[in-house]
């Protein structure tokens, strides 16, 4: 009966053992995740504002014209 003990509870701590290197796994993708998206939200952002300062140059340089 011991050894039937001992034997579930070595199952048992084998099983969160390995469900705790899956959440830390989990943890570190989402991590990198995170990152590209910050840094696809950041890109984008970068990009419209390049597309509002040509077009407020574009119509400071109309305005000046005339």
């Amino acid at each position: 009966m011991r050894r039937n003990l001992t034997t579930i509870a070595l199952l048992v701590q084998t099983l969160f053992d390995a469900a705790g290197v899956i959440v830390f796994i989990s943890l570190i993708l989402w991590g990198f995740a995170s990152d590209a998206r910050m840094r696809a939200r950041s890109e984008r952002m970068q990009k419209e504002h390049d597309a509002f300062r040509l077009l407020l140059d574009d119509t400071l340089h109309e305005r000046a014209r005339r």
